[in-house]
């Protein structure tokens, strides 16, 4: 009976996971959590409106490429690389659609009171994911190889930094903004790649171009794990020489590295919730390393 009881809960888990990554929730968290790197890194202050818009702007976004404006934008190869999900994005499609406007009404509300400017980002944004992904003409942004991966690195980077650096303004530590920037935007750009790993046939079938179809699945981890050790030698390198604190650069580099290579290793079916769930894990790693096991790394 424990071991069916066990079994049975194991199910319900995978079963809320799943849904949580139907609603964009491990995205969400993970734009959050790129706030929330960019925030310690730089040195800033921890805000959580900022956190907040980062997580209502970025469902709402991601749920409006799932769920379409409107019936005629519906994406066959949706269906085709994610069949549970689309099922159940077609299934609740009007009380999604009204999702995507309170998450961005929300998104802009709570935005602005970090910037003024921030609600215009929240439109800029939702336009922005329409050009990239929806619409019967071919080639779309998204259906480009390596352009599709580096759009969403450098727009995600773009918008993290955005919100750290909005108020109080900072201009003066220019050199520090483009690592951080530059950091974010490869390890976005690498964990993209890996989340067209579960995409790979259907992209294949309908025009998408990516690595995974392009190359093959091993050379797309190896690519993703390259880009991943960059963006970590970026900021070891920045932390070394001042840029940016000692101390949290290269506990947050090695917990980027860390947590790519148990993601490697554990090998899971589907790959994109999980690596959508990397950042926060690897945000969440190195808190704990700097709050409550201190190093001394010769300087702070």
């Amino acid at each position: 009976m424990t071991t069916v009881a066990a079994a049975r809960g194991a199910l319900l888990l995978r079963a809320a996971f799943d849904r949580a990554g139907f609603l964009a929730v491990w995205i969400a968290l993970y734009s959050a959590a790129a706030v929330v790197v960019a925030a310690r890194l730089l040195d800033r202050p921890l805000d959580a409106r900022a956190v907040a818009t980062a997580f209502l702007l970025t469902m709402s976004v991601y749920l409006l490429d799932r769920v379409k404006p409107a019936d005629r934008y519906d994406d066959p190869a949706d269906a085709a690389a994610h069949p549970a999900r689309h099922a159940f994005v077609r299934r609740h499609r009007h009380a999604l659609r009204v999702a995507v406007v309170v998450l961005a009404l929300a998104a802009a509300g709570v935005g602005w009171l970090v910037h003024p400017l921030a609600p215009l980002g929240v439109v800029v944004a939702h336009a922005g994911m329409l050009a990239y992904g929806t619409g019967a003409r071919r080639p779309r942004p998204k259906d480009r190889l390596v352009l599709k991966n580096l759009i969403v690195g450098a727009g995600l980077a773009a918008m993290a930094l955005g919100l750290v650096t909005a108020w109080p303004p900072i201009v003066a530590n220019l050199g520090a903004d483009v690592a951080v920037g530059g950091m974010l935007a490869l390890i976005v750009f690498a964990d993209a790649m890996l989340c067209d790993l579960d995409d790979a046939a259907a992209d294949a079938a309908y025009g998408t171009r990516t690595v995974p179809n392009v190359a093959d699945v091993a050379t797309t981890w190896r690519a993703a794990m390259l880009v991943h050790a960059v963006a970590a030698a970026i900021l070891v390198a920045a932390g070394l020489t001042g840029l940016i604190g000692r101390r949290v650069a290269l506990v947050f580099a090695a917990t980027t590295v860390l947590t790519t290579v148990g993601l490697r290793l554990a090998r899971p079916g589907a790959v994109r919730d999980w690596a959508d769930v990397r950042l926060t894990a690897s945000v969440a790693l190195a808190w704990a390393w700097i709050e409550w096991m201190p190093v001394d790394f010769g300087g702070d």
